[in-house]
């Protein structure tokens, strides 16, 4: 890193800088069946190098990552970096300076041990047993994985910062059903400790839903009570922390404004909504003790019972908008609501529950979405029937006029997918009132 800096300071054209030295040791198991392949392990070393330069306008900047072997060529590189960043007009901003760090937990050391045991006994042995003795299913495949980090961090204002942070998960593929007509399902839970993986619930848990899925049938049409649960709960915040972000409040492109109501409607009908970026959740998917600029972790409440108090910002547009940075957004946190989940599924008609989707993608400028079911279940008449196909559509943003918040909340530690928040703490499931389910 010594010889970047020097590079970096020499260069009269560069005004501030930012460097992350990762130091990744990563480990990988694949299981065919319950045929277990060799443990790899790949080792890597790299640094993600940031330049900001003045020009007439404002200041410009670029991003680019140096390997060990591109060190002797540091100052070549350069040259087309200063290139690009100067030809990029933002306002000026200046870098975090050293501060409080605040000590969080990001690192199992229990990960440190013998990694064969880890990945063959842990998780690969335990996933098979508890496939075995789950009827009606069968494991098509199976990866494992295990990544233990280094990170420095240092800049031109002189934060210097180094941690340790682990993560380890696996992904798997469930069939059910006969040989051409199987159900597929795909889980992937990842965690920064191994205890965080409850391996026989997440096997439980999916099996039941391959079982179910080979007699699903298409929910009805209309404009039914939704419930989400579980995984289909991931990427339903997203347009929310979008439209919280600083970066929107500058380019006023948000639709809320601080100290107004999130909700369009005069007199919304469900729970109200807090939203809260937390940093501080001990082993969460985004615990770190400060952020990629220096800017230390937190929690800071974005949204107070329906109000938007302050957006989430990198210290960038904290400059822009004069207000103290957030750093970037961590581990998302949801209060629970006052209905048991019982209650959220009770109704004189149909409601439909959706524990996963194919794939939920929204647009997190308007809200709006469209999303195939991949796991149901509709509830009608005191009787619970699998569903799957058909698509539930609506507004992310618009439907939380009407939404209600079990009281029973999912606290755990893993995250079944990557998200744009990390770790998720808040109600097992929600109920939403005004989608739109397109069935049969």
């Amino acid at each position: 890193m010594k010889r970047i800096i020097t590079a970096l300071k020499k260069h009269k054209a560069i005004d501030q800088w930012r460097i992350i030295h990762q130091k990744s040791t990563g480990y990988q198991l694949y299981v065919i069946g319950s045929m277990v392949d060799n443990i790899r392990k790949v080792v890597t070393d790299k640094y993600y190098v940031t330049i900001y330069c003045r020009n007439e306008i404002g200041m410009g900047s670029t991003h680019f990552t140096v390997f060990e072997h591109d060190m002797p060529d540091m100052e070549r590189r350069l040259e087309p970096a200063v290139f690009t960043a100067k030809r990029v007009n933002n306002p000026y901003f200046d870098l975090p300076c050293p501060g409080y760090s605040p000590a969080v937990e990001t690192f199992d050391p229990t990960l440190q041990g013998d990694v064969q045991d880890i990945l063959f006994v842990q998780l690969a042995d335990r996933l098979v047993d508890a496939v075995e003795h789950e009827p009606y299913v069968r494991l098509s495949s199976s990866e494992y994985f295990l990544d233990l980090q280094n990170i420095h961090l240092c800049n031109s204002c002189g934060v210097d910062l180094d941690w340790k942070q682990t993560e380890i998960f696996f992904d798997g593929v469930l069939l059910s059903g006969d040989p051409g007509e199987e159900v597929e399902i795909h889980f992937e839970p990842r965690a920064r400790r191994l205890q965080d993986l409850p391996v026989e619930k997440i096997i439980h848990t999916h099996s039941e839903f391959a079982r179910d899925a080979r007699f699903a049938k298409l929910p009805p049409s209309g404009n039914i009570p939704v419930v989400l649960s579980g995984e289909a709960l991931t990427h339903i915040f997203s347009p929310l922390v979008h439209h919280t972000s600083g970066n929107c409040q500058f380019n006023r492109t948000s639709r809320f404004k601080p100290g107004q109501p999130v909700y369009l409607a005069d007199d919304p009908k469900g729970d109200s909504l807090t939203v809260i970026s937390n940093g501080y959740i001990p082993f969460g998917l985004r615990t770190v003790p400060v952020d990629n600029d220096g800017v230390a972790t937190g929690r800071h409440e974005l949204v107070r019972e329906g109000i938007f108090r302050k957006p989430w910002s990198t210290q960038q547009y904290a400059n822009y908008l004069g207000v103290d940075p957030t750093g970037e957004i961590a581990n998302l946190e949801i209060p629970v609501g006052t209905n048991s989940r019982k209650d959220l599924l009770e109704n004189n008609g149909p409601v439909l529950q959706v524990e996963e989707f194919s794939a939920l993608m929204p647009d997190v400028v308007s809200g709006s979405f469209a999303a195939e079911i991949k796991v149901g279940y509709l509830y009608e008449n005191g009787k619970k029937t699998p569903v799957r196909s058909g698509s539930v559509s609506g507004n992310l943003l618009d439907c939380f006029n009407n939404a209600f918040f079990s009281i029973e909340s999912r606290q755990g530690q893993y995250g079944l997918s990557l998200t744009s928040f990390g770790t998720y703490s808040g109600p097992e499931s929600i109920r939403f009132e005004e989608f739109q389910v397109t069935g049969k």
